[in-house]
């Protein structure tokens, strides 16, 4: 065993079971033993075995288990390493998906592994892996005399979960805003990997009486509201997106005060009263006083949103908020924008208020995502903003905004987005009983739909179906 300090990345508790491990697995040379070792982060777990490797100087073969797995031991036989290495490492038991039923199965056959294995057997588990190791298989565990910990830093805990943060959005804002993307195509659902590690991580930080800044709890908030979104629980999406822009309003200054002007109102029965943050007056009040100012004029704030705001922006030296941190917020008023069209859509010919509160969503959030230069977004979202007020049967406003949609350079290169323009205004001439403009129209977003792609998605199908049949109308 080579003599050598711990690495000085490790925190001391880690740094002792690192040298508890090394130490463990020498004194079992030849003979079997199981060691359980605890680790709640996959990356942290690969580079705590390379430095064992290298204190040890022992070849150590490695198992990983995959999500089919059927028992511990099957795999364990199959594999020809036991037989010309020093120990056997095994891991992935968190992934598989009948982790019950290879627990229970291994606690049956306990007995058999050391017949066949002369070498340690070192078990990787997590937190909630022990506690399930405990209660389905405790005559397996009590090979084990105790379970070996290792745990990351407070600032290993933190950039871990602010690079999760920062990915969660990232992958988001990388997709189409069109259509909303289930947490689990994201690897975000509760039992995705990467999604407990966040978890996991947020825990450590306060079971440490490490606060946690409003950063990360917003991006919580903006997961969970996504999960409830998921399953039609929208008033308790629409509670968590609200936690969620309340932390943001902690984190951004100034800016939240310019930003909430335009944000929708949330009413009392989806979330509980705001308070005062900063200085900055909550979302409820300035947006119930901007109802009171009278209605937006969605058409003609347009070019507006193209960057020529007539908002008054407060001035400053250090904006509090980086760009990708006002996208992170244009994201959350655009999700709170789908709970409303959801609500809506639920409630059919009742649901007018709430389509008028997804309106003064997606306009927060267009006017967001311009102000950050990510015009891409803009244009995403201008159709979602169409498809409302489509809903709401305001023609002329869905007129000038198909309009001044077609006329911009974004738009032109985009021949999807250009149907979706020409879809609007076909839909505007049939409803004001223009027959021949509306057929002309109809067909010309069919072609330009067409030249997208030589085969249509499933919603692309659909818009051109719609398309055809209101020229058959």
């Amino acid at each position: 065993m080579k003599q050598q300090n711990p690495p000085e990345t490790l925190a001391p508790y880690s740094a002792r079971s690192l040298l508890t491990l090394s130490r463990a697995i020498m004194f079992s040379q030849g003979e079997f033993a199981l060691i359980l070792v605890r680790c709640n982060y996959e990356l942290f777990r690969k580079q705590i075995w390379e430095y064992v490797r290298e204190i040890t100087e022992l070849t150590i073969g490695e198992l990983v288990l995959n999500k089919s797995s059927q028992t511990l031991f099957s795999n364990i036989f199959s594999t020809q390493q036991y037989g010309t290495t020093s120990a056997l490492m095994v891991s992935g038991l968190e992934s598989v998906d009948g982790i019950n039923q290879v627990l229970l199965s291994a606690n049956q056959v306990r007995d058999e592994l050391p017949k066949c294995l002369t070498c340690p057997l070192v078990v990787w588990v997590t937190d909630k892996g022990l506690q399930k190791l405990m209660r389905l298989a405790p005559y397996f565990k009590n090979w084990a005399t105790t379970s070996i910990r290792f745990e990351l830093t407070i600032d290993q805990l933190l950039a871990l979960c602010y690079r999760t943060a920062d990915e969660i959005f990232a992958n988001i804002l990388a997709r189409d805003l069109g259509e909303f993307l289930p947490n689990k195509v994201l690897s975000l659902a509760p039992d995705c990997h990467r999604r407990q590690e966040f978890e996991w991580a947020l825990q450590d930080l306060q079971s440490r009486d490490i606060s946690v800044d409003s950063v990360l709890l917003a991006t919580k908030h903006f997961i969970l509201g996504r999960d409830a979104f998921e399953n039609d629980q929208i008033n308790l999406a629409l509670e968590h997106y609200q936690q969620s822009l309340n932390f943001w309003q902690q984190d951004t200054g100034e800016w939240a005060g310019w930003l909430c002007s335009e944000a929708p109102h949330l009413d009392e029965h989806y979330h509980k009263q705001v308070k005062q943050v900063n200085g900055c007056t909550t979302i409820q009040g300035r947006a119930s006083r901007k109802r009171k100012e009278g209605k937006r004029d969605t058409g003609n704030c347009f070019d507006q949103r193209l960057g020529q705001t007539n908002h008054s922006i407060p001035p400053f030296c250090d904006p509090p908020l980086t760009p990708s941190g006002l996208e992170r917020l244009g994201l959350v008023f655009y999700h709170i924008g789908l709970c409303y069209c959801r609500q809506a859509q639920l409630q059919g010919s009742i649901g007018c208020h709430q389509w008028e509160q997804a309106q003064k969503s997606f306009c927060t959030a267009i006017e967001v995502f311009t102000t950050t230069g990510r015009l891409d977004l803009v244009a995403q979202l201008t159709i979602k903003l169409g498809e409302v007020l489509q809903h709401l049967e305001h023609w002329t406003e869905l007129q000038d905004l198909a309009r001044e949609f077609l006329a911009h350079p974004i738009t032109l290169d985009n021949p999807v987005q250009l149907s979706r323009a020409y879809g609007f205004l076909a839909t505007v001439a049939y409803e004001q009983s223009n027959w021949n403009r509306a057929i002309d129209l109809a067909l010309t977003a069919v072609r330009t739909l067409e030249t997208s792609q030589p085969t249509l998605n499933g919603q692309k199908l659909c818009h051109r179906g719609s398309y055809l049949l209101l020229a058959a109308r």
